[in-house]
């Protein structure tokens, strides 16, 4: 998460490790129902700034007023990444800070 925020890798390469990193946590919710509350809290807070475990707060990932489907085919072309790097140093400023 901090090297995204911080701009050292792209977003392709966030979505990968994040992807590695919350695998073991599927389904979320069995995963998760033993680990203290606070813990808890923050795997919930990655998976949903991620989308959600099935694109139910996917919403919450800003998308490029200028992308058109099929024009740009880099992968997440369509993520507003200036905006969503904003966001989540905005949500997690307390994560990131304490070293997570």
């Amino acid at each position: 998460m901090r090297d995204f925020v911080g701009g050292q890798i792209d977003y392709p390469t966030f979505r990968q490790r994040m992807e590695v990193a919350m695998a073991s946590l599927d389904p979320l919710d069995w995963a998760i129902e033993c680990l203290p509350e606070e813990l808890q809290v923050e795997a919930k807070m990655y998976s949903e700034s991620l989308g959600g475990e099935f694109g139910e707060t996917e919403d919450r990932i800003p998308k490029r007023t200028d992308w058109v489907y099929g024009e740009r085919p880099m992968p997440y072309g369509w993520v507003d990444v200036v905006e969503y790097r904003e966001r989540l140093r905005e949500a997690f400023a307390d994560v990131i800070r304490e070293g997570t």
